[in-house]
């Protein structure tokens, strides 16, 4: 094995990861005077990373493949893309600990976007322009992710995102998502709400984020279909008081409650006053509600509160995927927390590495090994992609979870066939 060391920069807040046949060294550096750095430490430990063991890998030779990552490492947001972040490196590790991409180092280059789309779009530019990256890979909030899709798309340079929202892909050619998109996860989760939760009377409780807004527009539509009552409410993602809400859905006496939002700081404060107030009522949240921080806000209140996701955690029949993805989570970091959101990550780089096999270097190339990808089962479940689907995924993927002392346990999965 070569023993040779790769090297991690970290420039302005990119960090550039490189590993040579198993062998890792992280190496600071400054940045330029005129931009403030967060502190740094330098590493340098030997680790076997579990692609390699007991197989012969090729030293990596040539250019690295570059990936360029935006995703929140900061601000609200951060509960999901710094989970993203987290697995997307654990997955590059992975990728050259076993030889590489044909034998090329790959490279994560990540920058924060700070929730701030003006912030993604001069990212996503310098990325393409400066270091010449061969792909993108992007995640919420969805504010930036429109803003870093558009740039994509008139750079030619391919993207896979975190979020479901189907307006992110639409109308573009070089845009790819990874999270089951809105209208196949509501024809799961309300199949499950009125087929085996048997609630008849359904109040949909949701932000009024574009994401939550799709969700309730859906949701509600097949609710009514599959013959249910609904009511609405709606808050801000800063609210702080569940209050008014609550004594609403007393008047109205729902049998359960939809939960839709991505910041969990409101959600955590409702599932808190509906276990005081409201404790016999069912309560089912959005996949983007599944985070560790919500599990901490919310405390005791979110023990029996079921989630919408992908995951399946019962080792009985996880797919091979989420396994190395939860092996490689527990070897970094004991005792973390396996999210959808480290799945997101995890199965991104995967994606993009199917494509930089076949197009190397070139965006285009990629873009069309990316859409001609067929049948790869990944921890979020199988992706097909096509030419006019560049989401790929179907309503068998999704899974109803439950919390249950802290910890997400697998409960059904609402459709079982593609």
């Amino acid at each position: 094995m070569d023993s040779n060391s790769p090297t991690c920069r970290i420039r302005s807040g990119i960090i550039s990861l490189l590993s040579l046949a198993g062998l890792l060294l992280w190496v600071s550096c400054t940045s330029p005077s005129t931009t403030p750095v967060p502190e740094t430490k330098t590493y340098s430990e030997q680790t076997k990373a579990p692609a390699s063991e007991g197989k012969v890998v090729t030293p990596q030779t040539g250019r690295p493949l570059k990936i360029g990552a935006i995703f929140a490492a900061s601000g609200p947001y951060a509960p999901m893309g710094e989970p993203n972040r987290e697995a997307a490196f654990l997955a590059v590790e992975r990728i050259n600990a076993a030889g590489g991409i044909n034998g090329r180092p790959l490279v994560l280059v990540f920058e924060d976007n700070q929730g701030d789309p003006s912030v993604g779009g001069s990212l996503a530019k310098r990325m393409i322009t400066q270091d010449k990256v061969s792909a993108l890979f992007g995640g919420p909030p969805l504010a930036v992710a429109h803003v870093v899709a558009s740039i994509a798309e008139e750079s030619r340079v391919p993207i896979v995102f975190t979020q479901p929202t189907r307006s992110l892909v639409k109308g573009r050619r070089f845009a790819f998502h990874l999270a089951v998109p809105e209208d196949t996860i509501s024809m799961a989760t309300t199949k499950y709400i009125v087929e085996k939760g048997k609630w008849r009377r359904v109040a949909i409780v949701a932000d009024t984020t574009e994401y939550s807004q799709l969700l309730i527009q859906f949701g509600e539509e097949e609710l009514r279909r599959l013959g249910a009552e609904v009511t609405k409410e709606q808050f801000q993602p800063n609210s702080v008081d569940a209050g008014p809400l609550v004594t609403r859905l007393q008047s109205w006496k729902p049998d359960g409650v939809y939960l839709i939002g991505g910041v969990p700081s409101f959600p955590a404060v409702f599932a808190k006053e509906m276990k005081s107030r409201m404790p016999q009522v069912a309560i089912i949240a959005a996949a983007g509600l599944a985070s560790r921080k919500f599990l901490q806000l919310a405390g005791d209140a979110a023990g029996g509160i079921f989630f919408e996701n992908t995951l399946v955690f019962d080792e009985r029949v996880q797919p091979s995927e989420e396994k190395e993805l939860f092996r490689a989570l527990a070897r970094k970091s004991s005792g973390s927390l396996p999210l959808q959101f480290h799945a997101l990550g995890w199965d991104g780089i995967n994606v993009l590495a199917k494509g930089l096999e076949k197009g190397g270097d070139d965006p285009m190339k990629v873009r069309d090994a990316i859409e001609s990808l067929s049948g790869y089962r990944g921890v979020m479940g199988v992706y097909n992609f096509s030419p006019i689907d560049h989401n790929g995924h179907s309503p068998s993927d999704v899974t109803i979870l439950r919390v249950e002392q802290g910890k997400f346990v697998f409960v059904d999965r609402p459709f079982t066939e593609r």
